[in-house]
C-alpha cells in the first residue's frame, strides 16, 4: 500500500512545474492598467523523451512573456 501512494506521489511531482515569476504594473488612468510578466521555468519537464527531440541538451524548461491590459470596476 506505501508502494503504490509513494509511487502516486512521485509521479504528480513529476508533472508539477515550479517557476520565478517576475512582472510590472502601470496605471495608465484611475481605472485602467497596463502589465508584464516573465516567467521562468526551475524544473525540467523532459519526462525521458528520446534524444532526437531534444538534441544536445537533454533538459527542457518552460519560458513565457505575458502582456496585459486590464480595468479596475
Amino acid at each position: 500500500m506505501w508502494i503504490n501512494q509513494g509511487y502516486l506521489l512521485h509521479k504528480r511531482m513529476k508533472s508539477m512545474n515550479i517557476s520565478a515569476v517576475i512582472g510590472a504594473q502601470y496605471w495608465l488612468l484611475p481605472n485602467m492598467f497596463a502589465e508584464i510578466r516573465y516567467n521562468m521555468g526551475l524544473t525540467d519537464i523532459n519526462d525521458g523523451m528520446p534524444a532526437i527531440f531534444t538534441p544536445g541538451d537533454n533538459e527542457i524548461k518552460t519560458q513565457a512573456i505575458n502582456f496585459g491590459v486590464g480595468y479596475k470596476f
